[in-house]
C-alpha cells in the first residue's frame, strides 16, 4: 500500500508540473488529489514522527535540506 501510494504520488507529481499541457480544471484537480495524498502518506508513515531523533535522522535531515536549498 506505502509503496503505491508513493508511486501515485511522484505519477501526480510529475503530472502537476506538466500545467502547460493540461487544462487548467485538470491541473487543479490532481493539485487536490496530491494534497490528499500526502495527508495520506503522513498519516500512513506516523511512526516515522514517534521514533524520535538520533544522530543519523538529524543528519539525514539536514542532508536532504542541503540538497534542497
Amino acid at each position: 500500500m506505502k509503496k503505491f501510494l508513493d508511486f501515485a504520488l511522484v505519477i501526480l507529481f510529475f503530472a502537476c508540473l506538466a500545467s502547460n499541457f493540461l487544462p487548467a480544471n485538470v491541473h487543479q484537480a490532481l493539485g487536490l488529489i496530491f494534497i490528499a495524498l500526502i495527508v495520506a502518506h503522513n498519516v500512513l508513515n506516523r511512526n516515522f514522527y514517534r521514533a524520535g531523533f538520533n544522530r543519523r535522522r538529524i543528519f539525514n535531515l539536514t542532508t536532504i535540506f542541503l540538497f534542497a536549498s
